[in-house]
């Protein structure tokens, strides 16, 4: 699903609906400038794709479904994107991977807020309807907001879409769906993962070389 929505955003940027990975994450939420502060202003779009925010965010210590959990209380939350925020920021953002569903979901909802769409019909939209993807379903929080982090269900036959999709630099039969530079810069290693040895990660996509 985060791939997914890595996706999104290369669409969002292509349609002019985001400038820029460079963007500050602030200058699309203006009403959280009360709790984006102390540093937090610098994140940008690119900082939650490579999960480098620099927000304290512990998804690994304690089981999905406890309150512990970030990413569970997040769900939960009235006000996610306000939790998430109100969150301690412990690096300066860009200099230090933490896994952060949370941002990803702050992603998804900057797509909804330039667009004017759900997440859901942003996706069927640019994405699944050129693919012919018509079986699918987004998890959806009690707060309403759309999970961007995860919870995808399609079929595997759909999902090898995807993947066929970056395979062959954004294009399916003859059209292109993704903006090829936006495939590539993409899946350049970005950060190197703390949690599995070997493995970098890019945008929101993980890498590792096999031999």
């Amino acid at each position: 699903t985060k791939s997914l929505t890595s996706a999104l955003i290369g669409i969002a940027i292509d349609k002019g609906f985001i400038s820029s990975v460079s963007d500050r994450v602030i200058d699309y939420l203006p009403e959280y400038a009360d709790v984006i502060t102390g540093g937090r202003e610098n994140i940008t779009i690119k900082n939650l794709l490579t999960m480098s925010s620099g927000i304290d965010w512990n998804e690994s210590d304690h089981a999905y479904g406890t309150m512990e959990n970030d990413a569970t209380h997040f769900t939960v939350s009235e006000d996610p994107v306000r939790f998430f925020f109100n969150k301690s920021l412990i690096h300066a953002p860009g200099t230090y991977w933490e896994y952060n569903g949370g941002g990803t979901d702050i992603l998804g909802h900057i797509i909804e807020i330039t667009s004017g769409m759900t997440l859901t019909d942003f996706a069927d939209n640019y994405l699944f309807q050129p693919l012919r993807i018509y079986e699918y379903d987004l998890d959806r929080y009690i707060n309403n907001l759309y999970s961007a982090m995860g919870g995808l269900a399609m079929r595997p036959r759909d999902f090898l879409k995807i993947g066929n999709l970056y395979l062959n630099a954004g294009k399916f039969n003859s059209d292109e769906i993704i903006d090829p530079e936006w495939i590539n810069n993409s899946t350049i290693p970005e950060m190197n993962s703390t949690w599995w040895e070997g493995y970098s990660y890019c945008y929101h996509w993980w890498y590792r070389e096999f031999t």
